[in-house]
């Protein structure tokens, strides 16, 4: 599976996001996505520096007066190699029904469907990212001596 087409490129059929359709771009205002190590790896080996931060350990992409970094013209300047969790939005993680839904606070969310791999894609993408943060707060309290 490729980076670009988790969230809707099926078969020979060319989906277009409603987001592109709709020139929405209402989640990447005051974005708290969080970014894995590979994001950042994908990310820096295409040239762009200091897009993120660090917040309770997780690394988030970074907002530049209100909305996401690369958030130009109301166009994502990196969709081709945007993190997994802009590939898989709106889907997010429900923590109370355990379990892959729908986020509420995107407006187009009913043009979307949870397709067949989702869900176990963003469990991985949660688990790989909370062992990233627990590797980084260790780090931090337990420095190399030198």
């Amino acid at each position: 599976m490729t980076r670009s087409n988790v969230s809707g490129d099926e078969g020979n059929v060319k989906f277009q996001s409603p987001c592109k359709k709709f020139t929405c771009s209402k989640c990447c205002y005051e974005t708290e996505m969080t970014l894995s190590e590979e994001d950042i790896r994908i990310i820096l080996e295409k040239g762009h520096m200091e897009f993120s931060r660090l917040v309770d350990g997780y690394q988030c992409l970074e907002n530049v007066d209100g909305a996401c970094i690369f958030l130009h013209n109301g166009l994502c300047s990196i969709y081709e190699y945007r993190p997994l969790g802009c590939q898989l939005y709106p889907v997010i993680f429900d923590e109370e029904q355990y379990c892959a839904i729908m986020d509420d606070f995107c407006p187009n969310r009913d043009m979307f469907r949870i397709q067949a791999g989702q869900e176990e894609t963003l469990a991985k993408a949660i688990a790989t990212e909370d062992r990233e943060r627990q590797r980084r707060i260790s780090a931090s309290l337990f420095p190399p001596r030198e």
